[in-house]
């Protein structure tokens, strides 16, 4: 396997665009949202990352603001919505390391707008992160697929899906998969996908086949300890699960899917981008939180 070198002169502009909230625990709250957790690990890995989304005019959106700041991603394109509330979600974790979220049904992230600076900010990103949860309503539908649409042609639009309730149809996975150059999802939402789309019936031809129907540069398939797999149109790539010890996989897929845009959009081979795409999820599950202390020199350490 070959050694990731990273080079200082990547610096790719990164946008996560979606919900961005505080993930409530038992005994604290934290900063969460895909598209911006995404964001805020691109951002340990090298790029100036910045975050469309919506929050409250509330105490809460005002702390969640300065939060995300505090992680050095840039909250100027963070919408203030002025009647709404700043999205919340709790966050159950089990004896195995696993959450199960309850989110609120209606929160600021619902209503994000495409505003002049989100529009410049989306033509202007070299990878863009989005998800299909923030999709679940139509302002926020709206917004994300427009500025998708305006991205340039070289860059590189991430789609993590998260088939959470009943947020999903046969037309919303059609548009994502359309919009995207990598998608990434887990054995269960692959399963979904395959019944709603009339895919499969293997993953193996599942995945071949939206590769070919929707054009992808890759699609990424992580499957918990047991590793990960990925395909593109002429290759295709598989590692195993490592033995960590799980403090909770919050933000594990979330780091895994951004180490993965990263490697590609600099150039990486599939194989080299899984490789350190599950070295960044396993090293994200044994920490706490969706957000913990991320670098190149952890990831490199944290293999050995």
């Amino acid at each position: 396997m070959s050694k990731f070198h990273p080079t200082h002169e990547f610096k790719p502009r990164v946008v996560g665009i979606g919900e961005v909230l505080w993930d409530v625990f038992p005994d604290n709250r934290r900063v969460g949202g895909a598209p911006l957790n995404f964001a805020y690990f691109c951002r340990c890995l090298g790029a100036h990352s910045a975050v469309i989304s919506r929050v409250g005019n509330d105490q809460d959106g005002r702390e969640l603001i300065e939060a995300i700041a505090r992680l050095g991603v840039d909250t100027s394109l963070v919408q203030v919505d002025p009647e709404k509330p700043t999205g919340m979600v709790r966050v159950h974790v089990g004896s195995d390391g696993v959450p199960h979220f309850e989110c609120q049904p209606d929160a600021a992230w619902d209503y994000i707008e495409a505003t002049p600076e989100a529009i410049e900010a989306a033509k202007a990103a070299d990878i863009i992160g989005f998800g299909t949860l923030a999709q679940r309503k139509d302002t926020s539908w709206k917004t994300i697929h427009q500025l998708l649409a305006l991205a340039k042609q070289d860059c590189v639009r991430v789609c993590d899906v998260n088939l959470r309730e009943q947020y999903y149809s046969p037309e919303f996975l059609t548009e994502s998969f359309i919009q995207s150059d990598i998608v990434k999802l887990n054995e269960i939402e692959l399963a979904i996908v395959k019944d709603v789309l009339k895919i499969g019936p293997s993953d193996e031809e599942a995945a071949r086949q939206l590769v070919e129907n929707f054009d992808l540069v890759a699609l990424v398939l992580t499957l918990g300890a047991h590793g990960a797999k990925a395909w593109s149109e002429n290759d295709y790539a598989e590692v195993p699960g490592l033995v960590v010890r799980v403090r909770d996989t919050v933000g594990s897929g979330d780091a895994f899917i951004a180490t993965f845009a990263m490697e590609i959009a600099k150039g990486s081979s599939l194989a080299n981008a899984l490789y350190w795409a599950n070295i960044a999820g396993a090293y994200v599950a044994t920490q706490h939180g969706a957000t913990p202390e991320f670098s190149w020199q952890l990831l490199q350490s944290f293999h050995r």
